[in-house]
């Protein structure tokens, strides 16, 4: 961000994770298998799909895209109900304490295991 640069991300439902469970056939990245950490971020994502009417997937798409220095969140669907969902995680924002909370929650991945 300090230099103008853009993120293109990759999976923003972290291979399935976010939904609850990996999609089949895709190996889970072993730095994901962190379950009790995996675990809170599962259910906040949960937590505010219901309070939005979403669905887990389209929370985070929105909440990837949310970031300023995220340019796209590329995702992967395998059939046309999956692109019909991601489609769904555009043209509307989360709250400010929504963001704030998927933020807190996931911030144990910016640091541990990560090197600058």
């Amino acid at each position: 961000e300090e230099e103008g640069l853009g993120v293109m991300t990759y999976s923003p439902i972290a291979v399935g994770l976010l939904l609850g469970q990996p999609i089949a056939g895709r190996p889970v990245p072993e730095e994901m298998l962190q379950t009790s950490k995996v675990a809170r971020v599962i259910e906040a994502v949960a937590q505010i799909a219901k309070e939005t009417d979403k669905t887990p997937a389209q929370v985070a798409i929105a909440w990837v895209i949310s970031h300023p220095q995220v340019s796209a969140a590329m995702t992967g669907p395998d059939s046309m109900e999956q692109l019909d969902e991601n489609v769904g995680g555009v043209g509307w924002e989360l709250s400010s304490e929504q963001r704030k909370r998927l933020d807190e929650v996931s911030a144990w991945a910016l640091g541990e295991g990560v090197r600058r």
